[in-house]
């Protein structure tokens, strides 16, 4: 069994930087943070920054692989 070894810049990311890596509109990644199939980290207040949780994405992907 092989271990995975990822490497990522920082382990949360804006919107729009996500949408940079993805090419995924800001638009569609709002869709997609609605249902939940992007997590973000949870806000502390209404109007903080949405932030995308990159190492949780990874591991769904790892888990998916399994």
């Amino acid at each position: 069994m092989a271990n995975t070894v990822l490497q990522i810049d920082s382990p949360y990311v804006t919107r729009k930087v996500y949408s940079d890596i993805t090419g995924m509109s800001v638009r569609v990644i709002d869709t997609f943070i609605a249902r939940g199939e992007i997590p973000i980290m949870p806000k502390r207040s209404k109007n903080a920054t949405v932030l995308i949780n990159m190492v949780a994405l990874f591991k769904q992907a790892d888990e998916q692989e399994h």
